[in-house]
């Protein structure tokens, strides 16, 4: 009897020794080697390949500092802590030791407290909710990223779904050397970046601005306008990205500049209006007498005078009279194109992990590049496409919300945006440099000459491999945009001036999961009601099946 408790007892010891050593072994692997299961679609709880990679190639020390007032968060306030610790700690992990995390509650310390200020983070103001009563409590929820010299910044900690991205692209800029450059050229068109002041006392002209793009953009490069390139002033050559916003016209020498860009293996974005909207007075739409047809076709594609409509649409709010007063009307718009996420190239990092954008009297692109016998030539990519039921609009242009679109009858696919890969031959190879303007010869308006160091300046014929964007629209971009909108022009501009670093994590965020657009509305509703009702009462039904089937399981039992 002894010798079995004896036997009894040292299996027990034996048992939890092995437990234990279990623990410690595990606990040991965790910290050296560190994973996490996340079965979301989009991997939203786990940090991006890009931001793994950012962190294994840091290649000295990176502080992080959080600054929480734990004490007094608002309970609402708890969770998003909770997963900026495991964010942090994640990045941490990957760091190889080269990522210093600090979380520093100021709540009841007044040296943390003037730490946080010198560092330039400032209390911010919450609500929270005790005995009923709404109440404002201020608190510190923000951190700073500190690399030597240079700190960045992050004074509000409040939007989880976009936390990876802020930190990722933060530490990249602060520990790289160099800053790229993204010009943007708007030439006689509509476009401008507008002082924030300004923009506010001028609201009638902000729908034309682009001051949230270049916000955006402002994360990652230096942005710049380029100008005066008819007069013969050259793309700075310190442009990586040229963006051509919306011009409505180029003259000869402008053209020339933005070619020998491209020649010296500028990238370049064209955003080309093909048709012209006027909204003062209605809705009116009028062929744009463009230029840049030639230019582009040489290249390989064209923007087409057109507009294209689409089953797939947003809708567009206007205003009818009604007894003598103003109302407000929303209806679907098929000539708002709303790209979802089968109308993105899947092997491209710009706009594969998009799932909506939308083009607001957009025309169409067709790529006309062809191979040369050698089997050589521009590789055109389509980036953006519509649904197979899209229509254009060629010539007469109505543009009334109420118009009656069938979109039963087979349409055809348009490229709304395609990308351009290879060496590209210069539009002026063998042609000579155009002159510019001669703005001394007041007798004759018309009156050109060469520009300054035009005598010592020489056409390049050739690009290195280089890429070109063109789509048919400027206006997707003005500020008040949808936010999808931003996105996939940030996205363009990473792509081809950094490569894909920080697309993956922007982009992995956004969602959409809209119903089939060509489904009756009848099949749509049934859809709606059997995910709002049908659904949630399948699952009580189960639950009660498997309840009665445990009681029956359990009284059988008790009868044997």
């Amino acid at each position: 009897m002894n010798t079995t408790k004896i036997a009894s007892r040292t299996n027990f010891i034996l048992f939890i020794a092995v437990i234990v050593g279990f623990v410690v072994v595990l606990n040991y692997l965790a910290a050296k080697f560190f994973a996490r299961a996340d079965l979301t679609e989009n991997k939203v709880y786990t940090i991006s390949d890009a931001s793994k990679r950012i962190m294994k190639n840091l290649d000295d020390l990176v502080t992080i500092k959080v600054f929480i007032s734990e004490k007094s968060l608002p309970s609402l306030a708890v969770n998003i802590s909770q997963t900026i610790k495991d964010l942090l700690s994640e990045y941490k992990a990957y760091s190889g030791g080269n990522l210093n995390v600090e979380f520093l509650d100021p709540s009841d310390d007044e040296e943390i407290k003037r730490e946080a200020n010198s560092l330039g983070l400032q209390e911010v103001s919450m609500q929270t909710y005790e005995k009923d009563k709404q109440q404002q409590i201020m608190c510190f929820m923000g951190l700073v990223i500190l690399y030597g010299q240079k700190k960045e910044i992050m004074p509000v900690l409040n939007n989880v779904g976009n936390l990876e991205y802020d930190i990722t692209s933060r530490i990249l800029k602060i520990t790289r050397t160099e800053v790229k450059k993204v010009g943007f050229f708007f030439g006689n068109g509509k476009h401008m970046f507008m002082p924030e002041e300004l923009a506010q006392q001028q609201q009638q002209r902000q729908e034309k601005t682009y001051n949230n793009v270049k916000k955006a953009l402002q994360e990652q490069f230096e942005v710049k306008v380029v100008s005066d390139l008819k007069n013969g002033t050259e793309v700075p050559s310190d442009i990586a990205t040229l963006v051509v916003a919306g011009p409505q016209s180029l003259d000869d020498r402008e053209k020339f500049e933005i070619d020998q860009f491209l020649m010296n293996g500028g990238r370049l974005i064209a955003l080309i209006d093909a048709v012209d909207i006027n909204t003062s007075y209605g809705l009116n739409a009028t062929k744009q007498a463009h230029n840049t047809g030639d230019l582009f076709t040489h290249y390989g594609a064209r923007v087409d005078q057109n507009l294209v409509a689409d089953a797939s649409h947003a809708s567009i709010t206007y205003q009818i009279n009604l007894q003598g007063m103003m109302w407000p009307v929303s209806s679907p718009y098929p000539l708002w194109v709303k790209i979802m996420k089968q109308g993105f190239a899947n092997g491209n990092p710009a706009v594969s992990g998009l799932n909506s954008m939308i083009f607001t009297w957009a025309s169409s692109v067709t790529p006309v590049a062809k191979a040369d016998s050698a089997g050589n030539g521009i590789t055109v990519t389509p980036l953006v496409q519509t649904t197979r039921y899209a229509q254009e609009l060629t010539d007469y242009f109505d543009l009334n919300p109420q118009r009656r679109w069938d979109f039963n009858k087979e349409g055809k696919i348009f490229d709304m945006a395609v990308a351009l890969n290879g060496e590209f031959s210069s539009f002026y190879a063998g042609k000579s440099i155009p002159l510019v303007s001669d703005g001394a010869d007041t007798a004759n308006k018309n009156a050109m000459k060469p520009a300054a160091g035009d005598a010592t300046r020489t056409i390049i014929e050739k690009s290195p491999s280089t890429s070109l964007v063109l789509m048919g629209d400027s206006d997707f971009i003005i500020d008040g945009s949808p936010r999808e909108n931003l996105i996939f022009m940030v996205n363009l501009v990473e792509w081809l001036t950094l490569g894909d670093n920080l697309i993956s994590i922007r982009s992995k965020e956004i969602a959409e999961r809209s119903i089939d657009p060509k489904l009756s509305d009848a099949s749509r509703q049934s859809i709606r009601l059997f995910n709002m009702i049908l659904m949630p009462l399948l699952v009580v039904v189960i639950g009660i099946g498997l309840f009665v089937r445990r009681r029956n399981i359990i009284r059988k039992g008790a009868e044997a």
